[in-house]
């Protein structure tokens, strides 16, 4: 039923004009049952049978032109619901912190954003199709009743019979298809394993083998479990059609002897084969009803598991941190508590970071560097303590400008091929950065793109540091930048590109695992074990030949 709510919560003042589409062509076909109940007569003649057919055909041009226009309203309706929770979906995860974002299933997200949107839309016309044959047979079964009462009321039960007997099947076969889509998202998480590990695969055929094993055993037990669910709706359409047709041997053999009629038993058996469609065309659909509302269910899960986000829009906005002097970490803590339950902290810390300075930042592998610069970058939230601009604390409410200080290279950074987010492209600085940084040869700048990110993961690097330059941000964060370079472009980093960094008038924090090249710093610090043990001054950049 999730779909269906869904339907009628988005439709809003529409809905009233799709029921009312509806409404006319189940009673487009009544009336074409009543124009075909009257011809059956032997008796009519050749005018009255000619007046007969042009009300058919009427009716049968009114039944296809609002039966058209109600299955387009329905399947419009669910693709604007598909597009708004794409945007609800992506809306979340935009916003959501930083840490929330990073542990969401990519496997689960790709799914709901695609795959799951995509059995929706497909089953939109069969859940049309299938509100269209449920106005049919309330018109049926109204146009039954009016002449036989008693005959209605088996149609009824015939109806409620077959519904319940789906219904007890529906129970089991939705567990089972919730079951094979959580295992979708495991075979997508080893078909990713496959893809991003395609030249450790190719290296040892052991490891290649246990993981196509791996692959093929989830395939094959999603592949068992669809089986017994759909066998379970199989049967609930082969029984409703059996009910069908003792119902029908029931109303033409057994309710005579029950009951007298004022109604002939052919036009009550016609009227019977005229709501046999739509029951089937029901109980037919039904599967791919469930598919579909299993897919909504799945979304509406995935979008719940995101907590509805504070949105602070700053773009366009002056910001008023931009002519900063200093920036400040005031017993600043962060913890988080890991999926196997030990705890991590990083803190207390206090720094300062003066505008226009050049600082280093080492520690040994896990010691906190890179979650020191995460806190500083307000992507992860302090436990306790706070930034503050010369004298401004940095609030939830001024969060965004105040990322809006830093240009940053992560170290598993992310290169975008378009320039998202820069307004205004300097030409010439593009340049002069592509030749600075020896890439020129290799890619270019066109219009607000990238000429190509089929790189060496080095270069990739250098072209990430030179979108981080055209952004003109005044603090530049580099996570061990120079470790994907060669030896002698890592030399250049801290004898050339630090110091043309600062002359852009750049703020620079970078960590490093190169202590032969400290003095290139203003700063250095130094983390071990989640705290900064050492804050120095070095002294400049003349750096060691």
């Amino acid at each position: 039923m999730q779909l269906l709510m869904l339907l009628i919560r988005h439709a809003g003042g529409m809905l009233k004009w799709t029921v009312l589409c509806l409404a006319v062509s189940a009673l487009a076909a009544v009336a074409i049952l009543v124009i075909v109940n009257a011809g059956i007569d032997p008796a009519l003649e050749s005018e009255e049978r000619h007046h007969l057919l042009v009300l058919g055909a009427g009716a049968t041009l009114v039944y296809a032109l609002v039966h058209r226009q109600a299955m387009r309203r329905v399947s419009r309706q669910f693709e604007a619901i598909i597009i708004d929770l794409r945007e609800r979906l992506l809306t979340r995860l935009r916003h959501a912190e930083f840490l929330q974002a990073d542990k969401i299933d990519r496997a689960a997200f790709y799914s709901g954003i695609s795959a799951e949107m995509r059995t929706i839309s497909y089953c939109s016309p069969i859940i049309a199709e299938m509100l269209h044959s449920v106005f049919v047979i309330a018109a049926i079964t109204l146009y039954i009743f009016v002449h036989s009462p008693l005959a209605a009321l088996c149609c009824l039960a015939f109806v409620a019979a077959s519904i319940a007997i789906v219904a007890a099947r529906r129970v089991q076969a939705e567990e089972i298809f919730t079951e094979a889509s959580e295992l979708e998202n495991v075979l997508l998480g080893h078909v990713g394993d496959m893809m991003d590990g395609a030249k450790e695969l190719r290296m040892d055929d052991r490891r290649a083998s246990e993981l196509s094993r791996k692959v093929m055993e989830v395939a094959h037990d999603i592949g068992r479990r669809k089986h017994v669910a759909i066998d379970a709706y199989v049967r609930s359409v082969v029984e409703s059609q059996a009910a069908f047709n003792i119902l029908i041997l029931f109303v033409i053999f057994v309710l005579p002897q029950i009951a007298s009629y004022s109604f002939e038993l052919v036009s009550i058996a016609l009227a019977l084969m005229f709501v046999a469609g739509p029951v089937l065309t029901i109980v037919g659909s039904l599967p791919s009803y469930m598919g579909a509302n299993n897919a909504a269910m799945n979304v509406l899960a995935l979008e719940n598991r995101l907590p509805v986000p504070r949105i602070v829009e700053s773009h366009g906005a002056e910001s008023c941190f931009d002519n900063f002097k200093a920036i400040h970490l005031k017993d600043a803590l962060f913890g988080h508590r890991s999926q196997d339950g030990s705890e991590y902290w990083i803190g207390p810390v206090n720094l300062t970071i003066e505008r226009g300075r050049v600082i280093l930042v080492t520690g040994g592998n896990g010691s906190g560097k890179s979650t020191l610069l995460r806190m500083l970058l307000g992507l992860y939230r302090l436990y306790d303590g706070r930034i503050t601009v010369d004298s401004m604390v940095v609030e939830p409410s001024t969060l965004g400008q105040y990322r809006k200080l830093f240009a940053v290279v992560f170290s598993d950074n992310h290169l975008f091929r378009e320039l998202y987010g820069i307004q205004s492209i300097d030409a010439e600085l593009a340049r002069d950065m592509l030749e600075f940084l020896e890439i020129s040869d290799k890619a270019r700048i066109e219009g607000r793109s990238f000429s190509t990110l089929k790189l060496s993961g080095g270069q990739r690097k250098r072209l990430a540091l030179i979108a981080a330059i055209l952004e003109k941000k005044p603090i530049c964060v580099l996570d061990e930048w120079a470790a994907d370079q060669e030896p002698y472009f890592r030399a250049k980093f801290y004898r050339e590109v630090l110091p043309r960094l600062r002359d852009l008038g750049m703020t620079v924090i970078a960590i490093t695992h190169d202590r032969e090249y400290l003095s290139a710093a203003d700063v250095h610090w130094h983390v071990e074990r989640g705290m900064v043990v050492s804050v120095q001054e070095v002294g400049g950049l003349p750096q060691p030949a």
